[in-house]
């Protein structure tokens, strides 16, 4: 099913504030301030992945009719980034209105946080800065205190349904509706996931992780059969959700456990990985340590 043409996340992608889906507060808080001021604030859009956070900053630079130029922060967090492109940017002339949008930005440092601070506020009459995140915490104060924050929430079953929805008949797909809400399901309110499901045509079983299955393996010492379904996994998800799912399978499971696992360690370690992931250049590194450190402890534990 994979299509040879553009990623149908961006064909899909809402092109006015009537097409987004979901969050209807939020969207009309920023519908009003785009048509009623025709200009928007610096913004800071906080939300887990896939509620739409990068749709409506295309909407409002489609809407205000600006260029916008996007940054992602998960593959372009260093301080050259900040001094060199994005400055770039900002500093250029133009009829239009510019809008500079930096996706993910708490995966950058505080050093890049500060230096964006500093941009915003030499060149705010050239360019409006839109940043989103998953973590709001990990953005610094000065930046924050700099823009107008809109929390997103997730979407909805139904949210979702109705985007998947539009999807398969866009694409003409030949999906039951049970195959459509076994989707809808499956993506965790992640818009962005139930899209990227529908295009790879992978099965939803090679997307989920059993993190039972992965766990007895680190219990047995099989690493490196692990680590495939570690890379498996990322083709289709976000680093950070590897942590927070299989977190959330610990607590789900874990006095099934046998006495060896370590289990304090085990969330001391997850904690600790958290953070090098969000601050990583290559979060796969970063996980595969994880897995080897808790197939150590385990190890250490059976002595």
């Amino acid at each position: 099913m994979m299509s040879n043409g553009s990623l149908w996340i961006e064909k899909y992608r809402p092109k006015k504030f009537e097409d987004v889906v979901g969050n209807e507060d939020v969207v009309e808080v920023l519908k009003k301030k785009v048509r009623e001021e025709k200009n928007i604030p610096h913004l800071l859009l906080i939300g887990p992945p896939g509620v739409g956070k990068t749709t409506l900053a295309y909407v409002i630079a489609s809407e205000l009719g600006a260029s916008l130029m996007e940054i992602n922060a998960s593959d372009e967090r260093g301080i050259d980034v900040v001094r060199g492109k994005i400055k770039m940017f900002v500093k250029s002339g133009g009829l239009s209105q510019k809008i500079l949008l930096l996706d993910e930005a708490d995966f950058t440092t505080e050093e890049f946080q500060h230096a964006l601070r500093r941009l915003m506020e030499q060149y705010s009459e050239n360019c409006r800065f839109i940043i989103t995140a998953n973590y709001g915490e990990k953005i610094i104060e000065p930046l924050k205190s700099r823009c107008f924050t809109v929390y997103l929430k997730p979407l909805q079953q139904e949210h979702i349904y109705k985007i998947v929805k539009r999807v398969v008949e866009g694409e003409k797909l030949n999906l039951s509706e049970e195959q459509i809400w076994k989707i809808v399901r499956e993506s965790g309110g992640d818009a962005r996931k139930a899209i990227n499901m529908l295009q790879t045509g992978v099965p939803i079983s090679q997307i989920k992780i059993d993190f039972g299955e992965l766990t007895n393996l680190l219990i047995e010492s099989k690493v490196e059969r692990a680590r495939l379904i570690l890379e498996e996994w990322l083709k289709y998800n976000p680093p950070h959700l590897f942590i927070k799912e299989w977190f959330e399978w610990f607590i789900n499971n874990h006095t099934n456990l046998p006495q060896i696992f370590p289990k304090s360690d085990f969330l001391l370690l997850l904690a600790d990985y958290e953070e090098r992931v969000s601050r990583s250049n290559v979060p796969y590194l970063q996980l595969f340590s994880l897995l080897v450190r808790v197939a150590i402890l385990i190890k250490t534990n059976k002595r």
